[in-house]
Parts: structure tokens; sequence; C-alpha cells
């Protein structure tokens, strides 16, 4: 008797261990900290992944977009189902108004503040 409830203790401190294993690996999997997009003839960007992560709690906001891939943006631009500036402006830009808005901080709302020289 003793031998089994021992024998289930620990069966359920492994379940524990390897779900709260689990659970982090998959919270450490959010790309990268911060990214630099290509922007075609304009300077790239230096884009703060985690940043956006935070304040938007949803990676479709974006990702609806386009997918979790490196050079995904570009790719999209090169196959013709991204227009030029169709990022910045219908969803960057747009989000950013919209934030400042409703009075909270927000991120840059003109080309040259993401362009950088």
């Amino acid at each position: 008797m003793k031998k089994n409830r021992l024998n289930l203790i620990l069966m359920g401190l492994l379940f524990f261990c390897l779900t709260a294993a689990g659970g982090i690996a998959g919270e450490e999997n959010r790309g990268s900290e911060n990214l630099l997009l290509d922007s075609g003839r304009m300077n790239p960007v230096h884009f703060p992944h985690y940043r956006h992560q935070e304040v938007l709690d949803d990676c479709r906001v974006c990702h609806d977009l386009f997918p979790k891939e490196v050079g995904s943006i570009k790719l999209l631009k090169d196959q013709g189902k991204l227009k030029k500036q169709e990022v910045m402006k219908k969803h960057c830009i747009v989000c950013h108004r919209k934030m400042k808005s409703e009075g909270k901080k927000t991120g840059p709302l003109t080309c040259g503040r993401c362009h950088h020289k």
C-alpha cells in the first residue's frame, strides 16, 4: 500500500516537472527580442519585437498579415502579396495612432523615426 502511494506521488511529481518544463520552453519561444526588418530602398527598421509582444499580447495582430518566419515580409512583397509600405501604413501607423488617440504611450508616427540613417 505504501509502495503504491509512493509511486503515485513520484509519478505526480514527474508529471508536474515535465509540464512545468514544457510551459517554460513554450514561453521562451517568442522569436527574437529585436528584429532588423528589410525596408527596400529605405534604411532597415530596428523593430523591438518583445516590446510589441508585451503591449499587444496577441501575436495575430501582426502575424495574421505575415507568417512568423524570418524574411516573410520581404518574401510576400517579392511575391506581390504585400504592397510596398503596406505593413507600415496600414498596420504600424494605424495601431500607433489608435493608441495615441486613446491616451496610451505609443511608437513612432513618422517614417524617419523607424528608418534611421
